[in-house]
């Protein structure tokens, strides 16, 4: 696997992960050594990919609404479908 790949792929990951645990604790509730530990990832890459925690959670931020944006994007791009359908859609 090329070097920019498992970079992005561990990126995501811990991202991925810290989301799931977030979703449920909080974010001051979860150490990096909780989400880096079900992520399996070392603590060595988490300073390669975000200088903080802080950083780490505006990257998290980020991220999620990257992530609904685009959603919302294909629910809201379908054709055929009056306003109020798309709505429900949501």
């Amino acid at each position: 696997m090329p070097a920019a790949t498992r970079t992005t792929d561990t990126r995501r990951i811990i991202l991925d992960t810290a989301q799931r645990i977030m979703a449920r604790k909080g974010f001051s509730a979860v150490g990096i050594n909780e989400v880096l530990a079900e992520a399996g990832v070392p603590k060595g890459p988490f300073y390669h990919y975000f200088t903080s925690k802080d950083a780490f959670g505006e990257a998290i931020l980020k991220s999620y609404f990257a992530d609904y944006l685009t959603d919302m994007d294909g629910v809201l791009a379908r054709s055929g479908q009056s306003a109020a359908e798309l709505l429900m859609a949501y």
